[in-house]
Parts: structure tokens; C-alpha cells; sequence
């Protein structure tokens, strides 16, 4: 009864750290193309 939320928790997380990196990723190339002008 107890792995299953536990790996949904686990799940959510490298989900929401692998959306967060893509972001990051993406605010860190607008700030360099914004840095060039």
C-alpha cells in the first residue's frame, strides 16, 4: 500500500526537477541573447 504514493512522490519530483532544468535552461539562454545586444 505504501510504494505507490511513494512512487508517485518520486515520480512528481524528477518531473518537476526536469521541467525546472528545462526552464532554467531556457532563462539562462534568453538572459545570454539579452547580455549579446
Amino acid at each position: 500500500m505504501l510504494s505507490a504514493p511513494l512512487t508517485m512522490v518520486m515520480f512528481s519530483s524528477s518531473l518537476l526537477a526536469h521541467l525546472q532544468m528545462k526552464m532554467g535552461r531556457r532563462i539562462f539562454g534568453m538572459y545570454l541573447m539579452w547580455r549579446e545586444i
